[in-house]
């Protein structure tokens, strides 16, 4: 038994692994180093966008050396993110079309800490870092241009990716991301000033995903899915910021940045999205066109080049080379029946053809309009030719005889009554009533299946079964929605209305010759691609007349009594909700400053400042910038404690707090260690200024006469952060310093 029981389960694994569907292996480069620039593209990989489309994305941060362009070409990704130079690649012959522009102003700005430098005038013999590729400055140059600065007037340095250079006045500007480095000096408290090209006229698109044309050729499916599940994936992650910030921190934080620098960019990089406009991934061809005028003043593409074929929206109907001859070989030919049910001569535009006019639409191609008598003509047309289809109005095609195309529209099947009679809201309501219904309606046989007691009236056509609701023949008529619409209005019905619907639904769909496969996948592609808002206009037209309904009044009231006690309760419950939200809110930020803030001095406790320290050293290895710290150890503390009292010595680490606070740059973060100890953090510190910074301290303590005239000196440790260092170790060699001036006569400073 066991052993049979093994073999089940065997086999049933053998079964599913052969009918798994392994997803489509394929490869995203991006454009930098990992950070929430490239967010929704990790939300779409985490959040399961692209495996709901069947797609395994490995998504690949920028290496130096490898040209994201030429390794899209090359097939060697399948995918990239660019800037809008893009257009220069594409008007110089490269393959590559735009699916999305993340967002639709560049990041890309001018940053400086000169103040003087508050235009681009006053840019005129400055230093300016710029990447070496200059069309990916193209904004930024033409901002200065256009404000009557010649270029050869400005000394351009190879961009070093250094802050400090900008800081330490080695350049006078730097080509920065708007969303990165002002959050960098903002934390720092280093004043700066921003030139950034939109300001001036120059607004670029920023973070355009793009392919190759062979993708595009080979996989039209897979470029949509892949777009789609992109986009869906940026929308929710600017919906859902804080839960992606932790994904980042988690998975593709290579920077090491800290949660209030991704927090920084994700709200910067919100407002260039233009999400809150329903503009996210939007490439407009109008300003496609102003970015190549730009380009083409600048010389890097030529005068009068036309700009095609380089943008795919997701809206779009992509057809593969074998698709696009077949069409050039063929006119598709659509045989409409005189007196089919969507076309049958009332003398309104009918929604067959209306239908046949947005297929035209959405692909730009031509579609031939053949008249025929009767559904065997039909039929024998579609069995003699390619090219030819016509819409499934019949019970008549097997399946198997003829290829369908996926439904366009769907149609309720719905209930006409007289005005006396109520609303229907069961079908079963028509049991044991007569009910007309058209003989070659499609959901006839349905219909008797599922309502076998109904006593159906076949008629010749809908006006004939009308015809006998009028005369009080029936209790009611059933046909498709926009049949009975058309019908009651041409036939002028004023005493009959639409009374409900039977829940039954008939989709219009296409049938052609079981040979022509090409045709099939070409309006499968079309089908898919017509916009809902399209399907309702055409919808809405038809749907003249509303659904009429009758309620009980007593009902009505009672139901309302009922739901206005409920809403009352509910009010209630939700004040009471939002005030405890509050309380906890408020308590929430006290446990948040109890949590990281010394009691006594009101200083940064020592968990806050193992957090600072820890960021701290992030962003010095990060930026190449120095980082020193000093321990500081007031001398002798436990004597004025055990002679003078705790009262005393509390007022002493108050007073000697704030002290030291008064004399550091707002740079600097100061913070209780524990007992007498103290921790001074010094970011973009050399040893020799942190040395300096010490001695300092130390002699305005040893000077300052303290409220309890008690005279105070203090010992202190300094060093600055190593290559191979980890918190621990930086901690403890200041720690050690500190304690060898303590053992060695105190209040002198020690260098480690």
């Amino acid at each position: 038994m066991k052993h049979l029981l093994l073999k089940l389960i065997l086999i049933n694994l053998f079964i599913f692994t052969l009918n798994a569907k392994e997803n489509e292996k394929i490869t995203l480069r991006l454009d930098w180093l990992n950070q929430f620039q490239f967010a929704g593209y990790y939300i779409a990989k985490e959040k399961g966008f692209f495996n709901e489309v069947g797609l395994d994305v490995d998504i690949k941060e920028f290496e130096y050396g490898i040209d994201q362009i030429d390794e899209v070409l090359e097939q060697k990704a399948n995918y990239a993110v660019g800037k809008s130079s893009l257009i220069i690649d594409k008007l110089n012959g490269k393959g590559i079309v735009a699916l999305a522009a993340i967002f639709q102003s560049s990041p890309m700005i001018l940053l400086t800490t000169n103040l003087s430098i508050k235009k681009p005038e006053d840019l005129l013999h400055k230093k300016v870092m710029l990447t070496p590729d200059a069309r990916t400055a193209i904004a930024i140059n033409s901002m200065i241009t256009s404000r009557g600065v010649n270029l050869e007037h400005i000394d351009f340095q190879q961009h070093s990716f250094n802050l400090n250079n900008l800081i330490n006045g080695k350049t006078d500007a730097m080509g920065s991301y708007i969303s990165n480095e002002p959050f960098l000096l903002k934390n720092r408290n280093i004043k700066f000033n921003i030139l950034n090209p939109k300001d001036y006229g120059f607004d670029f698109y920023g973070g355009i995903l793009f392919t190759s044309n062979i993708e595009l050729e080979n996989n039209p499916k897979r470029v949509q899915d892949f777009q789609k599940a992109v986009l869906k994936g940026w929308e929710y992650d600017f919906l859902n910021i804080e839960e992606s910030i932790e994904i980042i921190m988690n998975k593709y934080n290579t920077q090491n940045k800290t949660y209030s620098a991704l927090f920084y960019e994700a709200n910067s990089l919100k407002k260039l999205s233009g999400i809150d406009e329903n503009k996210l991934g939007l490439i407009e061809k109008s300003k496609l066109e102003e970015i190549q005028y730009i380009y083409t003043m600048q010389k890097y593409v030529q005068a009068n080049q036309k700009l095609s074929n380089f943008i795919v929206y997701p809206s779009d109907v992509i057809l593969s080379s074998i698709e696009k001859n077949y069409l050039k070989r063929n006119t598709l030919t659509y045989l409409s029946k005189i007196n089919a049910p969507f076309n049958n001569g009332l003398g309104i535009s009918s929604i067959e053809l209306d239908y046949i006019d947005a297929l035209k639409s959405k692909a730009n191609m031509d579609i031939k309009i053949k008249n025929d008598s009767n559904i065997e003509e039909s039929l024998d047309l579609l069995n003699k030719n390619q090219a030819y289809f016509k819409a499934d109005f019949s019970n008549t095609p097997k399946s198997s005889d003829y290829l369908y195309t996926q439904a366009i529209a769907t149609f309720d099947l719905a209930i006409a009554t007289n005005l006396s009679k109520t609303y229907i809201s069961s079908t079963s309501i028509l049991e044991n009533k007569k009910v007309a219904i058209r003989k070659d309606c499609l959901l006839l046989k349905e219909l008797e299946k599922k309502y076998p007691n109904i006593k159906l009236i076949k008629t010749e056509s809908t006006s004939d079964a009308l015809k006998l609701l009028s005369d009080d023949k029936v209790y009611a008529v059933i046909d498709l929605l926009p049949l009975l619409n058309l019908n009651i209005l041409e036939n002028n019905n004023t005493s009959t209305r639409i009374s409900g619907v039977t829940g039954l639904k008939f989709e219009l769909k296409y049938i052609l010759n079981k040979e022509d496969k090409v045709l099939q996948t070409i309006l499968n592609k079309i089908i898919q691609r017509i916009d809902e808002k399209v399907k309702n206009e055409i919808n809405e037209k038809y749907n003249i007349l509303n659904y009429e309904t009758t309620e009980n009044i007593s009902l009505f009231y009672k139901i309302l009594i009922v739901l206005v006690l409920l809403l009352f309760i509910f009010v209630l419950y939700n004040i009471k909700l939002i005030n405890e939200m509050k309380r906890r809110k408020e308590l929430e930020k006290e446990l948040h400053k109890i949590a990281d803030t010394d009691e006594l001095t009101n200083l940064n406790n020592r968990r806050k400042m193992i957090k600072i320290l820890i960021n701290s050293i992030t962003i010095s290895r990060q930026y190449k910038t120095p980082l020193s710290i000093i321990f500081i150890d007031i001398d002798d503390f436990k004597i004025i404690n055990d002679t003078k009292g705790h009262a005393i010595g509390d007022n002493i680490l108050k007073e000697f707090s704030k002290l030291i606070n008064k004399n550091i740059r707002s740079t600097d973060t100061f913070g209780r260690w524990g007992g007498e100890e103290f921790l001074l953090i010094l970011p973009d510190t050399s040893t020799e200024n942190a040395k300096r910074t010490a001695e300092n301290l130390k002699e305005i303590i040893s000077s300052h006469k303290f409220k309890s005239k008690d005279s105070i000196t203090s010992s202190f440790g300094v060093t600055t952060l190593k290559e191979d260092d980890d918190k621990k170790s930086f901690i403890k060699r200041a720690d050690e310093a500190m304690y060898f001036v303590k053992e060695n006569g105190k209040n002198a400073v020690k260098v480690d």
